[in-house]
């Protein structure tokens, strides 16, 4: 259990530019967008409430988020922004099968598959859409696996219902 809980000083995105002098480091750049479209939502007065897995509730619906696949995809082709949140909305509605009463009231978190490079920014995004906390968790433990390599598969736990969308507005449950 952490007893004091330090504070980073706040950096300003928007001047930020970073020294990089290892060759090595320049992949950096790849997840610059993820950071701006955080950045421009916390330029709007949104807050991002980051809670720990303990203070959740025991049967709370709480989605993990990651965009899958090789990183190397956005130099082929820019997501539109919306995939996660399409994602989302059609696993509510596969929760809510028969019933048109659902929105993103159901959420009680967000959470994100993976915290490190652009899907690191992907759980801030959704918790501003729906204005709901995001949980400090990886469940991968690695950098791209397969989806049946994250942590919940590998312990029983059936990554049911899942949805997948692409930046035409496609979405498949």
């Amino acid at each position: 259990m952490i007893d004091q809980v330090s504070t980073a000083p706040k950096v300003d995105l928007r001047a930020y530019r970073p020294n990089v002098q290892d060759s090595r480091l320049r992949w950096w750049w790849r997840y610059y967008a993820s950071c701006l479209c955080v950045d421009n939502d916390l330029a709007h007065g949104d807050i991002i409430e980051v809670v720990a897995p303990a203070t959740l509730p025991d049967h709370g619906f709480i989605p993990a988020v990651a965009v899958m696949g090789s990183p190397s995809t956005f130099s082929e082709r820019l997501p539109s922004g919306e995939e996660l949140r399409n994602a989302v909305m059609a696993v509510l509605a596969a929760r809510h099968v028969g019933s048109n009463n659902y929105d993103d009231s159901d959420l009680t978190a967000v959470m994100n598959l993976e915290i490190g490079g652009s899907n690191g920014m992907r759980g801030f995004q959704m918790a501003v859409w729906t204005c709901k906390p995001l949980v400090d968790a990886d469940l991968m433990g690695r950098a791209y696996p397969n989806l049946r390599q994250v942590t919940p598969n590998n312990a029983g736990i059936a990554l049911v219902p899942a949805a997948a969308a692409d930046g035409k507005g496609n979405t498949v449950v």
